[in-house]
């Protein structure tokens, strides 16, 4: 049987420091593996899962629209995690359009050997800067590209959502 060998810790931990970094430096605020921008309707989220329910780290984007605070919709971390604010620190689960990072990059493999902190044939720590910099111009000009709910209603109605995850809350305002 093949067994994936283990995650390197310190590349993974590596990797989360300079991405606290970059995010601090643009104005994201930090809660756990969750960084948040905010605007006076929507918060922009960003994502980080190093790993530990898979062989590779993960990013994910998504923006939650304010006006969703008080609508009832569980999500998984419901039953599973501490009760949170999704109107101050949403998960990407409560996000009302989401999507993983690696569905807005143009070159899907690089991005996914990128990531395999567990592929030994490479230097994960030289892999650092380059996810840095995916972060920095795919991320980061994705969610900064919202700023309204009208913003997010255009995308929402535009072909290129179709790879994203809608919430039912978020088509009532979004899609009509």
């Amino acid at each position: 049987m093949h067994r994936h060998p283990s995650l390197r810790a310190e590349d993974v931990g590596l990797l989360f420091e300079a991405v606290r970094q970059r995010l601090a430096e643009k104005g994201y605020q930090r809660r756990d593996m969750a960084w948040y921008s905010y605007s006076p309707e929507l918060i922009r989220v960003l994502s980080f899962d190093p790993g530990l329910t898979w062989v590779r780290a993960r990013f994910a984007v998504g923006i939650s629209l304010r006006v969703l605070d008080g609508v009832d919709e569980p999500t998984v971390w419901d039953s599973i995690g501490a009760p949170r604010c999704r109107a101050t620190h949403p998960q990407i689960d409560d996000c009302s359009i989401s999507v993983r990072l690696e569905r807005l990059v143009e070159d899907h493999h690089r991005y996914e050997a990128l990531t395999d902190f567990t592929d030994r044939s490479r230097s994960h720590p030289d892999s650092i800067p380059q996810i840095l910099g995916i972060v920095t111009t795919c991320a980061l000009p994705f969610l900064e590209s919202f700023s309204t709910l009208d913003d997010v209603r255009r995308f929402a109605r535009s072909e290129r959502a179709a790879a994203f995850d809608i919430r039912e809350a978020a088509k009532t305002i979004l899609c009509t």
